[in-house]
């Protein structure tokens, strides 16, 4: 099982290969990296950034899933110039136990690519494919497998022709791609269950977004074909955000921003900071970043919380002091009536 080897011509993207229950190092038992196994500083960012990841929370929602529903699951990550298809199989280890094997497909891109889309649904396409396969594999020669792994065979080429791969009706990614370009601050697009993979972006609904705040910033429907922003974190590259239905807007700031911004580019992906014009990447550290953003969050609502509790607690003492005001009308009342009465009487 190898790559396509050295090419000319073609968009070459590069995989890696994860999963666990094999002896290829002294940590089998957990989720690592088998291809490729010499893996220490990578020329993509993304790469790199597989390695930061919480697998152990990633997974587990994932081992009740059967092929098909697996196969459903969709996740790419987009930086500067580089995107990263993730796709995920069930398979067993050695031990004939449940396991997933993980594939992903990592390339260098440019935002004003018109193949872009495509290059995006081939990415997918090859992630998926191999994950497949290689689950396969793993289930039915899981002795012939341990051997081409601990021996470095099994993928000995990880570079693949993204040309050559085959898509089957899959026009998803057109648009898709078309509505990560339009808005800066994205990391990726993935289905629920794949967004803890560092994506921000839900391939849903709004109500599934809403539950994934504040890791998920935004949402794109599969309807309007348009991503909808649900955080201040994104932001629209040309001033008018689209704005989830039902979630209130600042009208004012966005008139503001139009007069003042007629001429303005529209730009095409998350590589340029509009702020100083110049080009930065959006996820240098994406994970500090995401963390103090999800902390920052979870202050504001912690705060939030608090005064939705001090609100009710003043709506109980008001309601309790117009209890006690009408007892004690009523308490005084009678006598008040008595009183008038023996007075007409004289």
């Amino acid at each position: 099982m190898s790559g396509s080897g050295e090419f000319v011509n073609g968009h070459p993207a590069y995989v890696q290969v994860w999963g666990k229950g094999f002896r290829v190092s002294a940590d089998s038992e957990e989720f690592q990296i088998f291809v490729p196994q010499e893996f220490k500083i990578s020329d993509f960012h993304l790469e790199q950034y597989l390695w930061e990841r919480d697998w152990g929370s990633i997974l587990e929602p994932l081992y009740g899933l059967g092929g098909t529903e697996l196969a459903a699951e969709r996740c790419l990550l987009v930086r500067q110039s580089e995107f990263m298809s993730i796709s995920f199989a069930p398979t067993e280890d050695r031990h004939h136990r449940p396991s997933l094997v993980l594939v992903a497909a990592t390339a260098r891109i440019s935002w004003d690519d018109v193949r872009l889309g495509e290059l995006a649904a081939r990415c997918h396409a090859l992630s998926s494919r191999l994950a497949d396969a290689y689950a396969t594999a793993f289930k039915s020669n899981p002795a012939n497998v341990g051997h081409q792994l601990r021996e470095s065979l099994f993928l000995p080429d990880r570079m693949f022709n993204l040309d050559a791969e085959h898509i089957i009706h899959d026009n998803q990614w057109n648009p898709v791609v078309s509505a990560i370009k339009a808005w800066n601050g994205v990391f990726g697009i993935a289905t629920p269950r794949l967004l803890s993979l560092g994506a921000n972006v839900v391939l849903g609904t709004r109500h599934e977004a809403a539950m994934l705040q504040p890791i998920a910033d935004g949402y794109f429907d599969s309807r309007d074909l348009e991503i909808y922003a649900l955080s201040e974190r994104m932001t629209r590259w040309h001033t008018v955000a689209l704005i989830a239905p039902n979630i209130p807007a600042d009208t004012t700031d966005q008139k503001d921003d139009i007069s003042s911004s007629t001429d303005t580019v529209l730009q095409v992906g998350p590589p340029v900071d509009t702020q100083v014009g110049t080009q930065t990447s959006p996820s240098a550290s994406p994970v500090d970043t995401r963390q103090e953003q999800i902390a920052t969050s979870r202050q504001i609502e912690s705060i939030a919380n608090s005064l939705h509790g001090i609100n009710q607690s003043i709506a109980r003492i008001s309601e309790a002091f117009v209890n006690l005001c009408g007892h004690i009308v009523r308490f005084w009342l009678p006598d008040k009536q008595d009183g008038d009465k023996k007075k007409s009487k004289r």
